[in-house]
């Protein structure tokens, strides 16, 4: 209730962010406090320094009724039960209520919660009794009240301190605004103008909305943060730090919830709407939330490197901010000297030996990873681009040596990862130098302990292909039994590079291809932060050789108390139960490919970030089975 703010707006604001935490200090150098009982106690104190903020949320539900005749009846009848409920307990003789609201009338039950209740819920509290009471005490002043009604066409059931809000309803005939005519439903109402309908029009399938004060108190903020630097004092007493240990955290966490408070969005009102289109369904999500990491200028060209039909792909660009690299950088540099500094010493000596030895053989590595991260591998993909693709276009009859073959090839799932490239002369040089530092990285654990790593063992060097789309790196698994097919891969072309589990994916993806999945409802032409698209229908027929295939085995398991590798699976393999078992699952499975298709595309709109969704969904015919319909 955005109108109601005095009362109900601060509370949904943090009460955390508002607190000023207390230092908390053990009375006996011995006592332990747990983290739980140290998180009730600065609850209570939280709670304690913003009383006014409990307070009962408002929450109503609204049932449409086409017979108010019979819901009238029904609240009658609801009315003389609850009556002789409150007949047998004389606490609640007055609970029971009618009122007039908004037109309507609406009965209403009071209760007021008990503290002893509350009290009984958070033992060992007694340096903390002050601030109990002022807690205990706001309870007691609380009333819940729940509202059962009938106003104008709609069943009302309200939860709150009072049914007041309610007189806010815009029924039928009331000259009270409604939440279809405030700005963040703008769009709604373009688009009912548009389609020539009204909100009643049977075609809206569902509107959901989030105010700003909301979406304020959901997202994650830089007071997060802070308070763990206003928890400096109490974490250091506990831990009993060296002095100085509270204010070199203080200021480091100072520092961190800077720069996560400039890259943090501005939440901002979210509204979406469905309705059911010719083929399916069909929405819309609005958020007009500020500063947000997505960059929606250009087209997203990497959609053409994900394969052409895949089960499922994902892409989105992001705004280049090299600043946010050097905040990580700069945040795990304050964290390792945190740790040298005031947590080392309080190490034994065997343990600040180990320490000594990390900080003399890993560190000089950490800083060339960063160095390659900073001036080759990032630069490379300034552009922003990313997709994650889906697919099952390879296959295998016996996925690994331990496990049985298939009489049916069982389909390869393939996820794999696809980066934008800017330049891949520069990104091809950053990999080499990766690959160089992975012997370092093994030359140096040899150092600290020899017995961790064999004095013969190298890291094996990637096999290099020449494909069409470029060139490939492949990582082979020997002793893993794993199917050949797959191997780990970096493939890098003009445009693109991608990181596979199996090669012959990595190249494929690195070919331009029109994208086809989900091609009937989306060209994915224009400008987009991020597009995604599905075939459900694909994917579950990716899935179901694996549940036949895992059926039989358990099959086998039980009768057998083991499964011989050399083993090939087959339908003599399937008992009666699960023979019928399969064939409901077959059913099953066919009947939720129903859901042919899905795609999305967000872009940038009216200073909203946009989402446009569709499906396609096909109903089984009622007079064929789902056998007939596979033929």
């Amino acid at each position: 209730d955005d109108d109601d703010d005095d009362k109900k707006g601060a509370a949904v604001d943090r009460p955390q962010t508002q607190a000023r935490l207390v230092r908390l200090r053990a009375t006996d150098a011995a006592e332990q406090i747990s983290a739980d009982d140290l998180a009730a106690r600065l609850v209570v104190k939280t709670l304690a320094e913003n009383i006014n903020l409990i307070v009962v949320p408002d929450i109503v539900l609204g049932f449409k009724t086409t017979t108010p005749d019979a819901g009238k009846s029904q609240l009658k009848r609801i009315e003389v039960l609850i009556k002789l409920f409150t007949q047998a307990s004389p606490e609640l003789a007055k609970a029971l209520d009618r009122k007039k609201v908004a037109g309507g009338e609406v009965i209403t039950f009071t209760l007021k919660p008990d503290p002893n209740l509350i009290r009984a819920a958070v033992p060992g509290l007694e340096d903390y009794e002050q601030e109990l009471k002022q807690v205990f005490e706001k309870v007691a002043s609380m009333e819940f009240v729940i509202g059962l009604g009938l106003i104008g066409d709609r069943v009302i059931l309200s939860i709150g301190d009072s049914i007041d809000h309610l007189e806010k309803l815009a029924v039928a005939g009331s000259n009270r605004p409604s939440l279809l005519a405030s700005k963040p439903f703008e769009p709604l109402r373009a688009h009912l103008a548009q389609q020539g309908a009204t909100p009643k029009s049977k075609t809206l399938t569902g509107v959901s909305y989030l105010s700003e004060p909301l979406t304020k108190a959901l997202a994650a903020s830089s007071g997060d943060i802070e308070q763990l630097a206003n928890l400096s004092d109490t974490i250091a007493d506990l831990a009993e730090l060296p002095d100085g240990a509270a204010d070199a955290a203080r200021k480091s966490l100072g520092k961190v919830a800077e720069g996560y408070k400039r890259r943090l969005p501005v939440p901002g009102p979210w509204m979406a709407f469905s309705f059911l289109a010719e083929q399916g369904y069909e929405g819309y999500v609005w958020d007009w939330s500020k500063n947000l990491p997505f960059d929606g200028s250009k087209r997203l060209e990497l959609l053409e490197h994900t394969g052409g039909a895949p089960l499922a792909a994902v892409a989105f660009r992001v705004k280049n901010d090299p600043g946010q690299f050097e905040d990580f950088v700069s945040w795990a540099d304050m964290g390792w000297s945190f740790f040298r500094t005031y947590l080392v010493p309080k190490a034994d000596e065997d343990d600040q030996e180990k320490i000594a030895e990390v900080d003399e053989q890993l560190v000089p590595i950490a800083g060339k990873l960063v160095s390659i991260l900073r001036t080759k591998i990032l630069p490379a993909l300034a552009d922003g681009q990313m997709a994650f693709v889906l697919d099952a276009k390879s296959a295998t009859k016996r996925p690994h040596s331990g496990l049985p073959s298939a009489v049916e090839p069982l389909p390869l799932i393939e996820p794999a990862i696809v980066l934008g490239l800017d330049d891949p002369k520069l990104f091809r040089e950053g990999l080499s130098d990766l690959f160089e530092l992975t012997d370092d990285l093994v030359d140096a654990v040899r150092e600290m302990n020899p017995d961790a790593v064999p004095a013969e063992y190298q890291v094996a060097e990637p096999v290099k292909s020449k494909v069409e789309g470029g060139t490939l790196w492949s990582f082979a698994l020997p002793g893993s039994g794993l199917d050949e097919k797959v191997q780990p891969s970096i493939g890098v072309g003009e445009d693109a590079a991608v990181l596979s589990l199996v090669p012959r994916q990595a190249g494929r993806l690195l070919l331009k291809s029109r994208l086809e999945t989900g091609s009937q409802l989306s060209k994915f032409d224009e400008p987009l932060a991020s597009a995604a698209t599905l075939d459900f229908a694909g994917l579950v027929d990716a899935i179901q050789p694996w549940v036949i295939y895992l059926a039989r085995y358990g099959c086998v398991m039980q009768l057998e108390g083991s499964v011989d590798p050399d083993l090939e699976l087959g339908p003599d393999d399937e008992t009666e139960q699960v023979q019928d078992a399969l064939s409901q699952t077959k059913v099953v499975l066919e009947a939720i490919k129903s859901l042919r298709v899905a795609v999305a595309e967000t872009s940038t709109q009216s200073g909203a970030m946009v989402t446009h969704w569709r499906n396609v969904i096909r109903d089984m015919p009622a007079n064929e089975s789902p056998s007939q319909l596979k033929q």
